[in-house]
Order: C-alpha cells, then sequence, then structure tokens
C-alpha cells in the first residue's frame, strides 16, 4: 500500500512539472508572438506597406509575381516582389527603378541611380551583373522577354530627341555583345517595346526637319530589319507627351494613340499581315491603352484619370465603359494585364502628392455580360509595377 502511494505521489508531482512546464512554453510562445508581430509591423513600416490589404489568403500558383519600385519610409527607392495574393515579399534591390517588366526567367534590369554609366541585371537567384558604358545620360533600360537584348536611351543633343541603343546580353558571364544603334532620334522620353517573344522591337522616331513622326517595328534577331513602319506628318499643336505603344499578349498586333487639339485618334496594326487601322474615337480621350486578353477590346485611362473599357468589333469602336471610379484627385494610371489575361494591376495616386507614389492594386476581371473587375490594394509608396513575364 505504501509503495503504491508512493507511486501516485510521484505520478502527481510528475504531473504538475509537466503542466508547468507546458504553461511556461505557452508563455514563452505568446511572448514570442508579441514580438513577431511587432518587427513585423516595423519591417513593414519601413518598407512602406502601410497595412495594405493583400487580398486573398490563398496562394494563386497560376499567376506569376508582380515587379515594383517603392520609396521606403527613410526615403530609400528600392525594387521589390510579391506574388499577387500578398505572399511571397521580398527586396530585388535597392537604389534603382525599374523601366519595364522582367525577362521570363525573372531577371531585371535597371538604371543604378548614383552611377550614371551603369545599367544593373540581377537573376532571379540574386546574383548580379552589371553593364558599365561609354555614355552619360543612360536611361529607360527595358530587357526582352527572352533575355537576349537589352534597349535603353542615350541621351542626345536635341531638345526632342535622344539616341535608342540595343545590346545582346545573352548568357550569365557579363560578356556581352557590341552596342548597336537602332535610331538617333527616338522621341524623347520613349521607353521602348518589346513584343511578348521578345523578337520585335516598337519605338517611335522623330524627325524634327520633315516634322514627322514614323512608327517602327523592328526584328531583334535578324540584324533589326525593319518589318513595319508608319509616318505621320505632325501639326504644331500636336501632344506628344507619354507617347506609349503597347504590345498584345499574343505579339501580334501593336495599339498608341496621337492627340490632337484634345481629341485622341487610335491606331492600331498588325505585325504579321502589315494591316493598319484608324480608329475613330469621336472625342473620347484615350491614354496608355493596352489590348484585353482577347484583342477584342482596350483598356485606357480616360480624361477623368479613371481606367475605361472600349470594344471593337472589327477594329469599329462599339462601346466605352468605365471600369473605375474615384473623386476627381484620385489617379488611376499605368494599367498592365497579367500574362494569362485574368487579372490588372494599375497605381493609384491623388493629384496632390507631389512625390508621386501611388497605391500599387490589382484586380480580377470577371468578363461576364456585365464585365466588371474586383480590387484589391496591394502596396503603398509605389512608383510604378509590373507583371513578371512567366
Amino acid at each position: 500500500m505504501k509503495k503504491n502511494k508512493k507511486k501516485s505521489f510521484f505520478l502527481e508531482m510528475k504531473c504538475h512539472f509537466w503542466c508547468h512546464y507546458i504553461w511556461r512554453l505557452y508563455n514563452i510562445k505568446k511572448s514570442f508572438l508579441k514580438y513577431s508581430i511587432a518587427i513585423t509591423i516595423i519591417v513593414l513600416l519601413h518598407s512602406g506597406c502601410d497595412f495594405c490589404s493583400t487580398g486573398s489568403s490563398g496562394s494563386d500558383s497560376s499567376i506569376s509575381e508582380i515587379f515594383f519600385t517603392a520609396q521606403t519610409m527613410d526615403n530609400q527607392i528600392r525594387i521589390y516582389s510579391i506574388n499577387v495574393d500578398g505572399s511571397g515579399f521580398r527586396e530585388i534591390a535597392s537604389n534603382g527603378i525599374l523601366n519595364s517588366a522582367p525577362s521570363k526567367d525573372g531577371t531585371i534590369a535597371f538604371k543604378q541611380m548614383d552611377d550614371a554609366f551603369q545599367i544593373v541585371l540581377v537573376y532571379r537567384d540574386g546574383t548580379r551583373n552589371s553593364i558599365r558604358l561609354p555614355y552619360l545620360g543612360i536611361s529607360n533600360p527595358v530587357i526582352s522577354p527572352d533575355r537576349k537584348a537589352l534597349a535603353f536611351i542615350q541621351k542626345g543633343p536635341n531638345p526632342d530627341t535622344d539616341t535608342l541603343d540595343i545590346i545582346n546580353i545573352e548568357g550569365n558571364s557579363g560578356n556581352y555583345g557590341n552596342i548597336s544603334i537602332l535610331t538617333k532620334n527616338v522621341l524623347k522620353g520613349t521607353v521602348a517595346s518589346f513584343s511578348s517573344d521578345g523578337k520585335m522591337i516598337a519605338y517611335p522616331e522623330f524627325n524634327q526637319s520633315a516634322n514627322t513622326l514614323e512608327i517602327r517595328v523592328e526584328n531583334v534577331q535578324t540584324s533589326l530589319k525593319p518589318i513595319f513602319s508608319k509616318s505621320y506628318r505632325l501639326t504644331t499643336d500636336i501632344n506628344l507627351n507619354d507617347f506609349h505603344i503597347e504590345w498584345s499578349l499574343d505579339g501580334k498586333k501593336i495599339v498608341y494613340v496621337m492627340k490632337h487639339d484634345s481629341i485622341s485618334s487610335l491606331f492600331m496594326a498588325n505585325i504579321t499581315n502589315n494591316d493598319y487601322k484608324e480608329i475613330a474615337l469621336n472625342a473620347i480621350e484615350v491614354s496608355t491603352p493596352i489590348f484585353d486578353k482577347d484583342n477584342s477590346s482596350l483598356i485606357f485611362v480616360g480624361k477623368d484619370y479613371k481606367l475605361w473599357r472600349l470594344a471593337l468589333q472589327d477594329t469599329i469602336l462599339s462601346g466605352v465603359w468605365q471600369l473605375t471610379k474615384g473623386d476627381s484627385t484620385e489617379h488611376h494610371i499605368n494599367p498592365h494585364l497579367s500574362p494569362d489575361g485574368n487579372k490588372l494591376i494599375f497605381c493609384k495616386y491623388n493629384d496632390d502628392d507631389m512625390r508621386k507614389l501611388g497605391t500599387l492594386t490589382v484586380a480580377t476581371i470577371i468578363r461576364d455580360s456585365n464585365y466588371k473587375i474586383i480590387q484589391n490594394k496591394l502596396w503603398n509608396n509605389v512608383i510604378n509595377g509590373f507583371w513578371s513575364n512567366k
């Protein structure tokens, strides 16, 4: 009997010990969780995320990640990537601004802000190479989706034009090919545009003496052979600011806008058969148009700086609908369609923000009888954002 009591006593002591041990672990875990949350909040504040909504909680592996440039709370410029559902956030580089989407293998290109001669390539595994160029005034580097070419602007002597160069960057050795000049008369401020397969490049060439603007598309892989060109004689009051050429997802068409007397003219060209159309907009003002998934409609920024959709039927305007709303100070700009065509990102900012920092917003496109978008705020203090080219 005494033996059983002794055994019971030791069992009771053992139980007390383990209960106390588990309780201590619970309290330590609570404390650790508290500090973890605090550290997370500090990191988010530092990166400028101002507690933004990250959309759905589940992972969406069918959608590629988003790359964006943002300003931190201590005024540092950094490049990040994040998945569409808000997961997988990572910092990629600092002191640079993206001008284009990454290549299909996740390589980005940007101009180093503290080095006038250097363009930096950062690969998906985190390694990086630098391209040192023998020119001052380098800007707007754009990497091709197949990561075989890099286009960039070299500041020119004329007030209205610059030089557009291209260089072969295949491989990771850092020993790149010779620089080729596409034109010495590219329209100032141009960001060149590659087709989705990386084989073609589109840009606007300005002939000041003839007062003409020529839209050119060249084959990058066949010694820059021209495959499409269209020339326009300009008038004195035409607006060429923020000239924009956009490719369709299938890489077969381009679209661009020219404004005259505050009226937009929309132009569309099929590169495969050289078919060319001008679409009458009937006083609708259009900026930065992009193709929708099946090329039957365009998404664009309207006169009110909100996003609109323009439907086409055999290149004839068949309807216009507003996609986003907001007060008059709110601007919705820089729309980009996801590679699968089912989501949209754009930046929201207020026109009283002199820094021009916006909120990166992701929207799911619902293509039913009403055609609508469902928006989620993704990140704050953003300069621009791009889908990856996966």
